[in-house]
């Protein structure tokens, strides 16, 4: 599961509690992927904006199973 706009890793912290075990995050704040591996140690966290993605998610391909951006979706125009 890769999180976009994954922020402090909460959304993919309730992934890990109902057994999904291959998380990543990315975020566009440094500080909010600092807070992500604290509170998701096992988790792969990318500090990158979301327009720039493309590249990142080329080299994750077969990794990736669904891609989660909810909290993304009102902030892209």
């Amino acid at each position: 599961m890769l999180d976009v706009g994954c922020g402090t890793g909460e959304v993919l912290q309730l992934l890990q509690e109902r057994g999904i075990r291959r998380l990543m995050g990315v975020d566009a704040s440094a500080g909010m992927i600092a807070e992500a591996q604290r509170n998701l140690p096992t988790g792969q966290f990318f500090n990158q904006e979301i327009d720039r993605l493309e590249e990142q998610i080329a080299q994750l391909e077969g990794q990736v199973g669904a891609i989660n951006a909810s909290f993304q979706l009102s902030s892209l125009s």
